[in-house]
């Protein structure tokens, strides 16, 4: 029997608002089995709810930002404690989409962390950065980030070379556009108990290709819509 596929709330949902208490909200009502932010870490140390590097209407960049100035430039940011909490609270899990490596350490820094981590796992990563997160906090979960396929390599070569990876870095399991996955990999990833993450889907045909390949989780904006298509 087919284990249930999960269903992955891209940042900002169908809100448009990335790491905002809307979509925290709008997530916590809609249910999706993951809920994803984005994070990175100011010039000294403090976890950084953002997608770009650059704040609106800031010449610096977030890691050469104070938090305190990242405050007044954007009050109303959303903090990690607050995710972690509420999604906790409702049931879901929490990705945690590393845009910096130096996000890593302000995580292990953050001492709500340590009480959820259990419902935490990490993606946007590969060798260097799993290996940090298995150093600093062992026995999470991270997911091995795939490279985009170049059309001009065999793509059995491909899926090959993303699962070896996949395996040697001792990551929980493969995370993957969409647009790079077909059925030899989904298979080649059953065979070898590897879990399959895929982003970001929010077109009903494609949903449909992904759940009869038999993908681990799906993220989408679109969490009503891949619950319906998954019900049927």
């Amino acid at each position: 029997m087919r284990s249930r596929i999960l269903v992955t709330v891209h940042s900002g949902g169908s809100t448009g608002k990335s790491n905002s208490i809307e979509y925290l909200e709008q997530a916590c009502l809609q249910l999706p089995d993951i809920l994803e932010v984005d994070v990175r870490a100011s010039q000294d140390g403090e976890i950084v709810l953002w997608h770009d590097e650059y704040l609106p209407n800031s010449a610096l960049s977030i890691q050469d930002l104070l938090y305190e100035r990242i405050q007044a430039l954007y009050p109303s940011l959303l903090s990690l404690q607050t995710v972690l909490a509420m999604c906790s609270n409702a049931g879901i899990q929490v990705n945690l989409d590393i845009k910096t490596s130096e996000a890593i350490e302000s995580v292990y820094r953050l001492p709500a962390f340590h009480k959820y981590r259990n419902q935490v796992i990490f993606s946007g990563c590969q060798e260097d950065e799993i290996s940090d997160i298995h150093r600093l906090l062992p026995g999470c979960k991270v997911l091995f980030n795939a490279d985009r396929y170049k059309r001009e390599q065999p793509y059995a070569e491909f899926a090959a070379q993303m699962l070896d990876r996949t395996v040697m870095t001792k990551a929980y399991g493969l995370n993957i556009c969409h647009e790079d996955v077909m059925p030899l990999l989904v298979k080649s990833c059953k065979d070898r108990r590897i879990p399959i993450f895929v982003w970001t889907v929010d077109d009903p045909d494609r949903m449909k290709e992904l759940i009869g390949m038999g993908v681990d989780s799906i993220t989408t904006h679109e969490v009503n819509l891949l619950k319906t298509m998954l019900n049927r």
